[in-house]
């Protein structure tokens, strides 16, 4: 989850539906992946720069469309990331009996609190770079959740 939902969370969601893809250990598994964003429209696409830093991994973001999160998609959800300490803190002072499955993406990797920056209008380097933070990130957060299962 983060803010519009047409760059970060988009980006992490089709990132880890890949590292799941190419984890055989996930064949059995069955798992949703959804994202969303806090200030948001629905329907509204992902940016340019977000598609292009996708299209460099070899991964399709341009059918992508923005949800905004809602009330249902918290409670149904087993487990919700996010991109930032202030949306984290955002969500779990709204939803208080979900707080325990509310994490920052770092800190569910188990690295600590770091915010992953917003990459919007700062161009192409600006999303590429936090392609490969989350990268790495999410294979912490696949392990994680294997082990778990």
């Amino acid at each position: 989850m983060c803010t519009g939902n047409t760059c970060r969370s988009p980006i992490a969601q089709a990132l880890f539906l890949e590292i799941l893809a190419q984890n055989g250990d996930y064949q059995n598994v069955q798992v949703e992946v959804l994202s969303a964003g806090l200030y948001t429209h629905d329907g509204i696409p992902a940016t340019a720069e977000a598609i292009e830093a996708m299209h460099k991994e070899g991964i399709d973001l341009s059918a992508h469309k923005a949800r905004v999160i809602s009330d249902n998609l918290v409670k149904q959800s087993d487990l919700i990331l996010t991109m930032t300490e202030t949306h984290c803190s955002h969500l779990r002072n709204k939803y208080p009996e979900q707080r325990a499955l509310i994490f920052t993406l770092s800190e569910y990797a188990g690295i600590g609190i770091q915010d992953i920056d917003d990459p919007y209008g700062l161009g192409g380097q600006a999303y590429r770079k936090i392609v490969q933070q989350m990268k790495v990130l999410l294979e912490d957060v696949a392990d994680r959740l294997l082990a778990n299962i």
